[in-house]
């Protein structure tokens, strides 16, 4: 009997101290997606990228433009917001931009997620790298990080990726990568691919998704967006380009890839004040498009 009454003073001390304690707020630690969520956060995907691993910089006139071009896409996810290509402290112009565009963008696209990119190669240790996150984080927290390795330099640092990609999914956010596809790393989230000129390979894409089951996302280079002399090549141009736009964007579900509508350099060739950018003709073409195949 007293063994038994033992027990139950214990069992009962037990719930007691376990009401004391306060339960763990589940939103302090970020979500990282799962993989579910992939189709639904790459379904309509635009960037402002200007160049390859550049953005454009404008001013503050010219952001209410750019905000109302991206919006009218209603996009799941917008890239190119801060491309980050050296070590240097984010400017606080950089992150005004960044806040900014989100900011209005995200007023009428509230579940639309934002990402950053980052030049691998400017970061040859872990603390390096993982100081870089951490500022960037803390400054804009953005919701993805494109984790970049430039076509001409071939160099990567398993280790201090590996870290990399940790600190990333540690603080819930998405990570991706774009480089040589014979180094492509363990524990990314999705695969970043340049169609050179326009053209993708399907056998490519395909053998990528079969071995890394992977979401893929697709998206031109800056000499896709080349400008002509003449007005009669200029139209020559935007036939050429609208042909190989309206390729992309249909052959993504037979090829198994997302393709990243290419807002910003559009914007830079046709208008480069922005204010009537939403109805450029290659903007209304783009829309359409991804209002057909997104």
């Amino acid at each position: 009997m007293m063994v038994l009454c033992c027990f139950f003073q214990l069992l009962h001390t037990s719930f007691a101290l376990a009401d004391t304690i306060p339960p763990s707020d589940p939103s302090s630690v970020p979500m990282h997606p799962r993989p579910a969520d992939w189709k639904v956060i790459f379904n309509r995907v635009v960037s402002l990228f200007h160049h390859d691993g550049e953005s454009s910089e404008h001013s503050s006139k010219k952001m209410k433009g750019l905000a109302r071009a991206v919006s009218s896409f209603q996009p799941s996810c917008v890239l190119g917001l801060l491309p980050v290509s050296d070590e240097a402290t984010l400017s606080m112009e950089q992150v005004d931009t960044f806040c900014f565009l989100r900011k209005e963008i995200a007023s009428t696209n509230p579940h639309c997620k934002f990402e950053a990119t980052l030049n691998l190669t400017r970061y040859p240790t872990a603390s390096a790298l993982l100081s870089k996150l951490q500022e960037i984080s803390l400054k804009i927290a953005p919701d993805i990080f494109l984790l970049v390795v430039p076509k001409n330099n071939e160099v990567v640092y398993p280790s201090v990726l590996a870290k990399g990609i940790e600190y990333i999914h540690e603080h819930g956010q998405v990570v991706g990568y774009e480089g040589p596809t014979s180094m492509i790393p363990d524990g990314i989230d999705f695969l970043m691919i340049c169609a050179e000129n326009g053209i993708i390979h399907r056998e490519e894409i395909a053998s990528l998704r079969m071995k890394h089951r992977l979401p893929i996302l697709v998206r031109v280079n800056k000499s896709f967006w080349h400008e002509s002399s003449t007005s009669s090549e200029q139209h020559t141009t935007e036939v050429e380009q609208a042909k190989l736009l309206i390729h992309l964007a249909e052959e993504q579900n037979a090829f198994g890839y997302h393709f990243v509508y290419p807002v910003l350099s559009a914007l830079a060739m046709r208008q480069h004040d922005f204010h009537d950018a939403a109805e450029s003709s290659l903007l209304v073409r783009m829309r359409a498009l991804m209002m057909r195949f997104n």
